[in-house]
């Protein structure tokens, strides 16, 4: 039995804990995810008395908080235990890991609406006009979902009537029929899946494997040339390795559910052991590509830095520049109408999830800054 001065102690203890923890050093492995690290501001008589002072610090303190990382860790192990569903990060039939967006897009509930998609199409199209009056092909390319590739996976809780209203198919169809050229590789690897030796998908991961990406990249350097008229370097493969560690996006929706345990890899991946060896006699273009975290994949084959001319560009999300040679900047610190009108090729690249957005506004924003600049010549 505790004795008084005992118990007085412990209620002691129990009451200097939550500044114990707070200031504790502990040492854990940072939890994987977007987050903004929350950074300790100096105190100024400004912020003390407007009040930002003492909400920064506090978000400074609950984000350093001791034991915070290990406790989100735990509570996210209990959920996967009992069978919670993330709304993140979606554990499908045969512990097939999904984004909740890309069930919900399958499903058509991100829908724009045929008004939308008729303005967004439009405004394509006329960009696509522009850009091909002055030399510069351009074209479409619809990334891959694993939602769509394998719609068996969905759990049974969030299995819906499927419908043809959705972005992707409605999309798809007003681009083939306004004449937009497109590059599908969600039909393309729907079709060739069941030949392939290994995964278009780790179940790991939300986006392509790098066997796949390296596929798509080669196709993408093909199309290229289909669609210039010009032969085009391609990628030549050296073998392909089988592995049976899932890397990087192969595994990103394992490493944002922030587990104890782990889920282990239900099927070998490929790893395509490629060659970019350049031809100087073959078509080596200036590209802008517009898209979301899908052509990542493509840049780390190495086909953005090998095979294209210094000055291409990756705007991703239209918000930043990622040109190969290395400088980075705010696409709003850019012409939109020299960098476009500059390139061999533009195009645009987006997952199902993202084609609500697809171009990110750079089709309106072009025209604009066209049709002023139009405006100011025949002035002059």
């Amino acid at each position: 039995m505790f004795s008084i001065k005992g118990l007085l102690f412990l209620l002691l203890a129990l009451l200097w804990l939550p500044l114990i923890v707070r200031y504790l050093p502990v040492h854990d492995t940072e939890l994987h995810g977007v987050s903004e690290k929350v950074v300790k501001h100096d105190f100024t008589l400004a912020t003390w008395f407007d009040g930002s002072f003492q909400k920064k610090r506090d978000s400074y303190f609950a984000y350093n908080l001791g034991f915070r990382k290990a406790a989100v860790r735990l509570a996210n192990e209990l959920d996967y235990q009992l069978g919670e569903q993330r709304k993140y990060c979606v554990v499908g039939k045969g512990y097939n890991l999904m984004g909740m967006e890309y069930i919900d897009s399958y499903y058509g509930k991100d829908f724009v609406g045929y008004d939308s998609l008729k303005v967004l199409v439009n405004n394509f199209l006329h960009f696509k006009e522009i850009l091909n009056k002055n030399g510069t092909a351009f074209f479409v390319v619809i990334a891959p979902s694993k939602t769509r590739l394998h719609p068996e996976q969905i759990p049974d809780e969030f299995r819906e009537r499927e419908t043809a209203n959705t972005n992707y198919t409605q999309f798809l169809h007003a681009f083939r029929k306004t004449g937009i050229p497109i590059l599908d590789f969600q039909t393309w690897f729907a079709t060739i899946e069941n030949k392939l030796p290994y995964p278009v998908y780790s179940n790991l991961g939300v986006h392509w494997s790098n066997y796949a990406a390296t596929i798509a990249a080669d196709s993408l350097m093909g199309y290229i040339g289909q669609i210039t008229g010009k032969q085009t370097n391609r990628i030549k493969s050296q073998g392909i390795e089988t592995v049976t560690q899932a890397e990087g996006t192969e595994r990103d929706m394992l490493d944002i559910l922030n587990l104890y345990s782990s889920i282990p890899l239900n099927r070998p991946l490929g790893k395509i052991n490629t060659m970019l060896q350049t031809d100087t006699t073959n078509f080596s273009p200036t590209i802008l590509a517009i898209g979301d975290s899908y052509y990542w994949n493509i840049i780390y084959t190495g086909i953005q830095e090998k095979f294209f001319k210094p000055g291409s560009a990756y705007y991703y999300y239209n918000s930043t520049a990622y040109y190969n040679h290395g400088v980075i900047l705010p696409t709003s610190q850019i012409n939109v109408v020299k960098s476009c009108l500059s390139k061999d090729v533009v195009f645009l690249i987006y997952s199902e999830p993202n084609l609500k957005n697809i171009g990110n506004g750079i089709a309106k924003q072009f025209m604009d800054a066209y049709a002023k600049a139009d405006t100011l010549l025949r002035k002059n």
